[in-house]
Formats: C-alpha cells, structure tokens, sequence
C-alpha cells in the first residue's frame, strides 16, 4: 500500500508541519466509519499517526480494524482522512 499525504488533511494545530522540504507525519484526526452500529459516535473521531497503519479499536469481546483507502469527509469545515471498517477479530485468551 503507497502511503500518500490527505491535502487539507489536518493535525489538531491545523496544519501538518513541513520540515527541510519533507513533510513530518503528525497526530492526524481522522474519521471512523462501518463497524458495528453499537460502536459510540463520540469514538468516531480518532488521532493517527500513520495514515497507512490500521487502525485497531478495543470493543466487546474483540476488535474493530479500520483502514484508509483515500477517502476524505468534512467535518466542522475540516476535511478528515476516513478509515472503513474492514474486519473484527477476537481477542487472544
């Protein structure tokens, strides 16, 4: 998976720093979408690092993944990176 920068994607400062010509990968907010209905809407809006990692949400008795495939939204005037549900697993005894 090639890892590309969201533009308008932004940190909770508002704006993704750049350093010596390089972009620096920042806390990213990001939107949460699919999964289980009984997933809380507040948890829907989430911080990142890596916008090529999935992400992994402990709920019930496994675990929620999501992942990003390019998709923005906007939210509060913010365009935000959207991860989709992808797969639960369950949680290792």
């Amino acid at each position: 998976m090639r890892c590309t920068l969201i533009p308008g994607a932004e940190n909770r400062d508002g704006a993704l720093p750049v350093s010596e010509g390089m972009i620096e990968m920042a806390s990213v907010r990001i939107v949460l979408t699919g999964g289980p209905a009984e997933l809380p809407e507040g948890g829907r809006v989430a911080e990142v690092d890596n916008l090529c990692d999935k992400v992994k949400i402990s709920f019930g008795s496994g675990y929620e993944h999501f992942s990003h495939h390019g998709e923005v939204t906007e939210v509060d005037g913010v365009r935000l990176p959207v991860f989709r549900w992808c797969e639960r697993t369950k949680i290792a005894e």
